[in-house]
């Protein structure tokens, strides 16, 4: 029998699937691979103890806190996902590596060589996202690429555990310029919705440098916002 239970998180709902004893999935609403193998006749229960396992450590790893032993966890796949799975788990916290890197470590246990592209489809099929870290693994460039989660889940979560940001509402808002959260919300709305159009209080200097460094371009000016107010707008493009 296969149980499953929901997590609501900052970043999204999430599905949690266990075999009863053991966490078997975790996956973000509408992420690529959703619940994959999962299968139909699964029963709700969120009363598990595994699952109560599962909520308290996400809760504590998304306030930023020391969330303690991972859950236990038991996810089927082939010998060579399951290498690439556990060497996920032997990135520390904070830390990153490339694909490449992960790619050596891979062929020096098998004792052959292996590609950083089928490592990088192994990553992508990893079932328990967050507790094991696929998040850590960046491009060879340092680039955040390759998260079925969505680029901007992966940007927030290096964020959490690199600098402390988490993904709240702010009690104190200017306290979070320069924090990364603005470019948080744009990578967001522009992965989600496609957003490459926005229009831009003109008398707000540090809004305009902002969308210029993250490669909008003003190709538009009007004298007044939308309501006819004295307030000139920008209108500002991404290619």
């Amino acid at each position: 029998m296969t149980y499953t239970a929901s997590h609501t998180s900052p970043l999204g709902e999430v599905l949690l699937s266990s075999d009863g004893s053991a966490l078997t999935g975790l996956w973000f609403a509408g992420q690529k691979y959703f619940a994959a193998g999962l299968a139909e006749d699964v029963c709700e229960r969120s009363d598990l103890p595994v699952f109560e396992a599962v909520h308290a450590w996400l809760d504590a790893y998304f306030a930023g806190e020391e969330p303690g032993p991972l859950p236990p966890a038991a996810f089927a796949g082939t010998p060579f996902q399951h290498m690439v799975w556990e060497e996920l788990l032997r990135i520390p916290y904070g830390e990153t590596c490339t694909y490449g890197d992960l790619a050596r470590r891979i062929g020096e246990r098998r004792g052959s060589p292996t590609s950083a592209r089928a490592v990088g489809a192994a990553v992508g099929r990893n079932p328990v996202s967050v507790i094991v870290p696929c998040h850590r693994v960046l491009g060879a460039s340092g680039a955040l690429i390759g998260y079925a989660g969505g680029v901007w889940r992966k940007r927030a979560l290096l964020e959490l555990e690199q600098r402390g940001i988490s993904i709240a509402e702010a009690a104190e808002r200017p306290g979070t310029c320069g924090m990364g959260a603005g470019r948080l919300l744009l990578e967001r709305a522009t992965e989600l919705y496609g957003v490459t159009e926005l229009s831009v209080n003109e008398q707000n200097p540090h809004a305009v440098g902002f969308y210029e460094h993250m490669g909008f371009s003003t190709y538009s000016r009007t004298e007044t916002d939308t309501q006819g107010d004295p307030f000139p707008l920008l209108y500002m493009r991404r290619a």
